[in-house]
């Protein structure tokens, strides 16, 4: 077994991050790669997370989420942000759904992102963004019907 110098082990820099890395982006549309799409069932309910990377202009390298819980209105904004990335088939179950994620990490999309405010549980204000895929393919006509992911 390696014995682990603690004394050396958690000196590192300082971060090298400012504020202005996390200050709201905003609203508007952006290229963004996909950079992560998975399905997230650590919270209260099983939820899709995704990941986009701000590909050019002055928030180049910026970070956008998006989390969609897997609900009847959740699934719906899903699968019409999946339509306009190509994914056509609607998944049975869990695993069909990872897979399908599989297919668009590292696309490339337009997104639009919405900054929104809200309210912080110490009172002070916070920021977000929804965001919606819009890439410049047609988008594929959806219903609001829901997935059975049992």
């Amino acid at each position: 077994m390696t014995d682990l110098n603690f004394d050396n082990l958690f000196n590192m820099p300082e971060s090298t991050s400012t504020k202005k890395d996390f200050e709201p982006i905003p609203t508007g549309t952006y290229l963004a790669r996909i950079t992560l799409a998975q399905v997230d069932l650590t919270g209260p309910s099983p939820k899709v997370s995704m990941r986009y990377k701000i590909q050019e202009g002055e928030h180049e390298g910026r970070l956008l989420f998006s989390n969609y819980t897997l609900d009847e209105k959740g699934s719906s904004y899903l699968m019409k942000d999946l339509s306009v990335l190509g994914v056509k088939t609607r998944p049975k179950n869990m695993g069909e759904l990872s897979s399908l994620l599989l297919t668009i990490t590292d696309k490339t999309a337009e997104v639009y992102a919405k900054q929104r405010a809200y309210t912080k549980k110490d009172g002070s204000t916070g920021y977000g963004h929804n965001v919606y895929v819009n890439a410049p393919m047609a988008r594929a006509e959806t219903t609001d019907e829901g997935f059975d992911f049992t």
